[in-house]
């Protein structure tokens, strides 16, 4: 097995025969062998556990702790989906990105590790990447599987569609969130051991291109980073930094750049967990 996978879709609105599309999974995932998304009820349990009992490695990305997760993404489909997530939490490679934050951009930061890590991971082992979606072609917003599926298509990738067994799952009408937060990259630079101010990007590619420019000095560290900042205060410095005349960069931005730019190198660095990388301009890769 080699394909890896991202996975979405629905969470119940209504109870469903799953039988027809485990048995659709069982066929479509048979060469897969690694599944990134995330453990809500619905979609993503039944082709987490589906994944398990073919023999795939699962990471599921969490956008704050299991617990929590648990009350706002599991239990809304219905109480016979916990007992699922807890068995799936002991076979999957858990990522919590952060504690519980105030809006939909939690879910959406983690739906894009999830898709990053998988892209990373089709690239190091040279295997395709597909999406798959367990979806009935409506939603929108910033998070959701409509703005997954709007994400990885926009990036050039192929969703695979599959019909959902279940309704759709109404949401009370709520007024809009006050946007507290906004997902940027940010570019850290130090000089002579000094801190410098930071500089924030919205396209990782343009933030790689200027590090690499900055990093040409070898007197000057630098750091990119994909972050959600808050929109009144400026971002707080990370606690790692980037060796002088290297561009250091973490897994959250490196997964950013693997969904929107392929032509700028990535190398990682460090052991098992969440690893550091380094960007590496064209002409220095081998």
């Amino acid at each position: 097995m080699s394909d890896v996978v991202h996975f979405c879709g629905l969470i119940p609105g209504s109870a469903g025969d799953e039988a027809g599309l485990q048995a659709r999974l069982s066929e479509t995932l048979r060469m897969v062998g690694h599944g990134y998304g995330g453990l809500a009820a619905g979609a993503d349990i039944v082709v987490a556990e589906t994944l398990l009992d073919l023999g795939a490695e699962v990471t599921a990305v969490l956008p704050f702790p299991p617990q929590d997760y648990l009350v706002s993404s599991v239990l809304p489909g219905g109480a016979d989906w916990a007992p699922r997530y807890e068995r799936c939490l002991q076979r999957v490679r858990l990522r919590v990105l952060g504690p519980r934050q105030c809006d939909d951009l939690d879910y959406a930061m983690a739906s894009s590790r999830a898709m990053g890590l998988a892209c990373l991971q089709a690239r190091q082992v040279g295997a395709k990447c597909l999406q798959v979606a367990i979806w009935d072609g409506g939603g929108a917003g910033l998070a959701g599987t409509a703005a997954d599926v709007q994400r990885w298509r926009e990036a050039g990738h192929e969703t695979l569609v599959l019909a959902s067994p279940w309704q759709r799952r109404v949401r009370g009408v709520a007024s809009a969130p006050q946007r507290l937060r906004v997902a940027k990259v940010v570019l850290w630079t130090t000089s002579l051991g000094v801190g410098d101010p930071p500089q924030v990007f919205d396209d990782p590619a343009e933030a790689a291109r200027s590090a690499l420019v900055l990093a040409a000095d070898p007197g000057i560290g630098v750091m990119l980073d994909f972050a959600a900042l808050a929109v009144d205060r400026l971002p707080v410095r990370p606690e790692w930094t980037s060796p002088t005349g290297v561009v250091g960069v973490t897994e959250a931005f490196a997964c950013e750049l693997s969904l929107r730019d392929g032509g700028i190198g990535l190398s990682r660095i460090g052991g098992a967990g969440e690893a550091a990388y380094v960007v590496a301009p064209p002409a220095a890769r081998g």
